[in-house]
Order: structure tokens, then C-alpha cells, then sequence
């Protein structure tokens, strides 16, 4: 997305980065515009300025405002364009993507955290998420060929705090989309004048 052609950029804020109204680590707030501003973005991450505040019907100054606040507290971190991993494999260029299960060797929320950390540096691994009431993380990687990704596994499975791993290739992609719903606002707030002829969706 850029405002006649200003880039937002490719790297998100700065971890600890702090803002007007909240920091990446303390809590804070959206209103109506922030939403629509998001849900907008969502869409269509290479619209412009112009376009999105056309879209939420709100001034090229404000959005590109609000984009620099979100990006300040860490709820946009960036845009990336969306490879689809099938279509390679129909061309020629298939991949070796993986599921892994990996159960941490101290369920101490903090070495979780650190382990997940570790698991992130790694260039091959595209998610990582923590189970809810589990001590379990589980990662996507792909790698551009099984020797590659044999490679990765062994490399995991060697990292301190890991207890055991498993891992899962997948066969077949069929939806590869991020894309979070951005619930509307419940709680009242200050709505600035630019925002107040916006409707949140249900």
C-alpha cells in the first residue's frame, strides 16, 4: 500500500517500539476508523492511501495517520505478496512444506516463549503458534526440497528446550490465505469527526 506511491514499508515497528494511545506491549484501543481502515487493507494491502480513504471515506492525511499508529503498535507489521505453493508445484517448482509438532521440555510459559523465539529465527519457518491448555508449539516451514527440509528437521530437533518432535509433510495445499477477521468496535469510545459517518459491519 503506499499514498501516491509512498510505501508503507516491508518491516513492521520496532519490538518496543512505543506510540501516541499504546505500546506493542501495553494494551489500547481501535475505534470505528481504525477498523475500517484495517478491514480495508485486508482486501487489498497494495491500495493506496487515496484509494483506502476513498474506501472509509475519510481524509488521505488521516488514513495515512492512522496506518503510521497501527504500525506503531505492532497490529500492522507489514505486507508481503502471497506465493501460492500449488501453483509452484504445477509449474515445475515444487516445495517441501511441513507440519510440526513440537513439545517444549519446560511448559514455563517464559521458556515457551523463548523456545518459540529460537524456532522463529529459523528463515524456513513460515507460522508458529502456542496450543491453548497444551505444551505444545506447532510450526509451518517450507523448504525448497525434502533435502532441505530433512535438514530443518534435524536442526529443530537439536535446539535446547525442544523434548521431542514430530513432523508431517503436506501433501497438498487447498487454501493458504491470512487473513483475520477484525471484529467491530464493542465499547465506546472518542470517535473523531472523520470517522463518525462510518457504520461499523456487524
Amino acid at each position: 500500500m503506499n499514498g501516491e506511491r509512498r510505501s508503507i514499508g516491508r518491516n513492521g515497528p520496532r519490538p518496543g517500539s512505543a506510540s501516541r494511545g499504546g505500546t506493542r506491549s501495553g494494551r489500547f484501543r481501535l475505534d470505528r476508523l481504525d477498523v475500517a481502515i484495517l478491514r480495508a487493507l485486508q482486501q487489498d494491502g497494495r491500495a493506496s492511501f487515496r484509494q483506502v480513504a476513498r474506501s472509509v471515506r475519510a481524509s488521505v492525511t488521516t488514513v495515512s495517520t492512522r496506518v503510521r499508529r497501527l504500525r506503531r503498535l505492532g497490529v500492522l507489521t507489514g505486507f508481503v505478496p502471497l506465493v501460492d505453493a500449488q501453483r509452484l508445484s504445477d509449474a515445475g517448482r515444487t516445495l517441501c512444506c511441513l507440519f510440526c509438532s513440537i513439545r517444549p521440555s519446560n511448559d514455563d510459559p517464559t521458556a515457551v516463549a523463548r523456545l518459540a523465539e529460537r524456532i522463529g529465527g529459523f528463515s524456513e519457518i513460515c507460522y508458529i503458534f502456542e496450543v491453548a491448555s497444551h505444551r505444545e508449539l506447532i510450526a509451518l516451514a517450507s523448504t525448497p526440497s525434502v533435502e532441505a527440509g530433512r535438514a530443518l528437521v534435524a536442526r529443530l530437533a537439536a535446539l535446547k528446550g525442544v523434548e521431542s518432535l514430530t513432523t508431517a509433510p503436506i501433501e497438498r495445499v487447498h487454501k493458504e490465505r491470512p487473513r483475520h477477521p477484525i471484529p467491530a468496535v464493542r465499547f465506546r469510545t472518542a470517535t473523531p469527526p472523520e470517522a463518525r459517518a462510518l457504520t461499523a459491519p456487524g
